[in-house]
């Protein structure tokens, strides 16, 4: 098989005993540097993507893909923009809601709480996360129409001194005019069930029916808006942006497009183009669309940030590895000197030389990079069973659940994340190797066969 000199030499280079054993020594340590340097960043991209996977799991738990409403009022006709919303082909769920804020009291206990109440269909909600097979007491069948029901959170639940069958009071702040003057609405329910979605909704969200909820806001009917579930969370944004151009664009605005156009031959242009704009404006002014990112998007970015800066950080062990790897370049260069003489003496030319030393220093990288590569694999596939452990064994709490919302260490592997610190990995090594292989190629055949 054919194989360059250049690549021939080196690769023996790496393969042969020395006779000076510290050179060996210091190419050991430059495979192993580079090697640790791989495996550790692999690791920890690995839990830093689990953090964010099961973060997002929690967040997206108890809150919908994206929320349709109606600006300046409840939506009236919902199962008719509920039904031409699931036309779409990214959504796989639909469910109505009425939001609405109050304060609950404990019906003996006098603890009181400010909470977020929504009014759901619970025959409809878990299309759009699943909360039925999140009670942990009760069922959310019983949350019938007029029936004046409740589920909360455990945390919830746990802060009131209530349980399931207890009676509590919601106060909203909507006064009520009566003989009496002028009082706060208050409305007594029955808790039918208790829920664990995760530390974010557990402590200040209730579900009550939603015919409830529309009869205790007066919503005449009408809901707050339609909640979706589609099929990729992270392409939710561009599938509300979708959305938001099927309900507005239809039409509507093809028609003010259609005087727009007439009007352009009789009005100066820019005239025309402020009209366009606010025509454009008034018609969108129909429903209001958001999505999960817009309320937790600042999150996600500060931990993208963070898995950035941590990368840079930790692409410095590397980086010392590969400052190693010329330190150990550079002395068999030192200690090859005659070799490389009698080479150039036998016509080996400048680039041939520079070809040896960083095929050679390409070898220690490429090893140390495919032994980091494997470790950090491993170690990020057992990382969670050897954290689980040893909390278990020396009953320590290495990950708390109120710093981390999670009591173990995820992890996730990301072929992207591996491929693209082995790309750095080995350009590193390459680059190591430009200054040896260098110095190198600009021995003097002369100078250093002549006390040999």
């Amino acid at each position: 098989m054919f194989r360059p000199f250049y690549a021939f030499v080196g690769y023996r280079y790496t393969r042969v005993k020395r006779k000076n054993h510290f050179i060996s020594f210091i190419s050991l340590t430059s495979v192993i540097g580079v090697a640790l340097g791989v495996s550790v960043l692999i690791a920890v991209l690995s839990v830093m993507n689990g953090f964010n996977r099961e973060i997002r799991a929690q967040m997206l738990s108890g809150t919908p893909h994206i929320t349709v409403g109606k600006i300046g009022g409840n939506v009236a006709d919902w199962p008719t923009l509920m039904h031409r919303l699931q036309q779409y082909p990214d959504v796989i769920g639909a469910a109505p809601f009425t939001l609405g804020q109050g304060m609950l009291s404990g019906v003996g206990s006098g603890r009181v709480q400010g909470v977020l109440v929504k009014g759901i269909e619970p025959n409809e909600v878990n299309a759009v996360y699943p909360l039925t097979q999140r009670m942990k007491q009760g069922t959310l069948d019983l949350l019938t129409s007029g029936s004046y029901s409740m589920v909360m959170g455990r945390t919830l639940a746990q802060n009131l001194g209530v349980l399931v069958g207890d009676k509590v009071s919601l106060i909203v702040p909507e006064a009520s005019v009566t003989p009496a003057g002028v009082l706060p609405r208050i409305k007594r329910f029955t808790i039918v069930g208790i829920f664990e979605i995760g530390d974010l909704y557990d402590g200040s969200q209730v579900f009550i029916h939603l015919a409830d909820a529309g009869k205790l806001f007066r919503t005449d009917g009408g809901v707050t808006g339609v909640q979706l579930k589609v099929k990729d969370e992270l392409k939710a944004p561009v599938v509300a942006q979708a959305l938001y151009h099927l309900l507005h664009e239809p039409e509507g605005l093809r028609h003010m497009k259609t005087q727009q156009t007439q009007a352009a031959a009789e009005k100066p242009s820019q005239l025309l183009r402020e009209e366009s704009s606010a025509n454009v404006q008034l018609g969108a002014l129909q429903y209001w669309i958001s999505d999960w990112t817009q309320d937790f998007g600042s999150f996600f970015r500060a931990l993208h940030i963070q898995k950035t800066v941590m990368l840079f950080i930790l692409l410095l062990i590397i980086a010392v590895a590969a400052f190693n790897l010329v330190s150990s370049l550079v002395m068999m260069v030192t200690d090859k000197r005659p070799d490389i003489a009698i080479l150039r003496a036998l016509g080996a030319s400048r680039r041939s030389v520079m070809g040896i030393f960083i095929a050679q220093g390409t070898v220690i990288g490429l090893v140390g990079t495919l032994c980091g590569v494997l470790f950090g694999l491993y170690m990020a596939h057992h990382v969670t069973g050897w954290t689980d452990f040893l909390q278990q064994s020396f009953n320590i709490e290495l990950v708390s659940r109120d710093v981390y919302l999670v009591n173990f260490l995820p992890s996730e592997v990301h072929t992207f994340d591996v491929i693209g610190v082995t790309i750095a990995a080995l350009i590193m090594c390459f680059l190591a190797t430009l200054y040896p292989a260098w110095r190198a190629a600009n021995i003097q055949p002369a100078e250093a066969l002549r006390y040999e």
